[in-house]
């Protein structure tokens, strides 16, 4: 009797989650994870003989098991928690911050974007003053207070610094800080930027606001890491900074999102709520953006070669620069430039966190 128990209910609770997971409407997107979820594959004779059918059916039935979402808790707290385990999948707690390993350095990387560097520099801008700058990643503040592996952040810099030609490279490393993060996102928080605006004012010789900002919060911001730690977490607080001068400039997207009007101000607060709260600055990720500036004390212009750390310090920009021009070669290549972009007495700066220099690969 005890084992017809048993079998009985393990059968119920196996056959109960087949029919839920027949029940459950298929969700497109994890909100959680920020990411696309499998779709069920088409099943074919050939997809059935070389076995892609099956291994396509197994990433969609975990994608949309009942209750993964539930599930992913238990086992991170299972692992964290309890068993004490340093991370889990490779994202770890620190200073009640939540940070991800990045690990190991790849200099072959790292060459190949100083390669793509000077041969960018070569094509468009001989004779024009351009800076580099790597954007730590949180690990650097964090990876020696846990003992968790991390890059050769001394490596990376020594090799851009040895083959990237004609530019000057802009140190950020000693201005930062952990808490100049967001505690549950990668991405450095606004309002502590205005010490990098100043290390760039002093190296480029612009100008920046002498009137300061005024402050708006927006409640809860569930960054990229906690979806993916799936831990009981604090949300953080998304703090942007307006002005006037903010507030008046105009925003030009030139690869808007097809499925909503395009903004035209520094912050697009629709996306407030959203998948990514983050893209309130600027409208999240796209090819190339340009931000003009008619309060501008003098006609100056600035183009920044960029990744996503920018969209919320370029703002901060403005108090120097007529115009701002954001290119994001993760979407474009660099030699469609000349088709968007005049190189013309502007000054360039290559901005890039070193999550991306070690994966230079996505760099069109």
């Amino acid at each position: 009797m005890k084992n017809k128990i048993v079998t009985s209910s393990f059968l119920a609770v196996l056959f109960s989650f087949l029919f839920v997971h027949f029940l459950m409407p298929d969700q497109t997107i994890s909100s959680s994870e920020r990411r696309k979820l499998a779709t069920f594959p088409t099943l074919t004779a050939d997809s059935l003989y070389d076995g892609n059918f099956m291994q396509d059916f197994e990433k969609y039935a975990l994608d949309h098991f009942p209750l993964r979402q539930g599930f992913r808790g238990i086992k991170a707290v299972w692992e964290i928690y309890v068993l004490g385990k340093q991370d889990n999948n490779g994202i770890y707690l620190v200073e009640n911050h939540v940070a991800k390993i990045e690990y190991p350095l790849y200099p072959k990387s790292v060459t190949n974007l100083a390669a793509k560097f000077n041969e960018i520099y070569d094509l468009y801008l001989r004779d024009m003053s351009v800076y580099y700058i790597l954007i730590p990643d949180k690990n650097y503040y964090a990876a020696p207070a846990s003992g968790h592996p991390s890059l050769d952040y001394v490596l990376m810099e020594s090799l851009l610094c040895q083959n990237v030609q004609n530019m000057r490279y802009i140190s950020l490393f000693d201005v930062l800080s952990l808490d100049d993060y967001f505690r549950t996102d990668l991405h450095w928080k606004q309002e502590s930027l205005q010490k990098v605006v100043e290390r760039l004012a002093e190296e480029m010789t612009f100008a920046t606001f002498n009137g300061g900002y005024e402050e708006r919060e927006y409640y809860p911001f569930y960054g990229a890491y906690y979806g993916q730690a799936a831990l009981p977490l604090e949300p953080d607080r998304l703090i942007y900074l307006v002005n006037e001068t903010i507030m008046a400039a105009k925003v030009d997207n030139f690869d808007p999102d097809p499925l909503r009007p395009p903004c035209t101000s520094v912050y697009d607060t629709d996306r407030l709520g959203g998948i990514d709260s983050y893209d309130v600055f600027l409208s999240g990720p796209t090819s190339l953006i340009t931000i003009t500036n008619e309060r501008a004390a003098e006609k100056r212009e600035l183009v920044i070669f960029r990744d996503s750390f920018t969209s919320s310090l370029a703002p901060l920009l403005l108090g120097g620069y007529s115009k701002i021009t954001l290119v994001d070669l993760r979407y474009m290549s660099y030699k469609d430039l000349p088709r968007y972009v005049d190189f013309v007495d502007q000054d360039i700066l290559f901005l890039f966190s070193t999550q991306i220099v070690n994966n230079s690969v996505m760099i069109r």
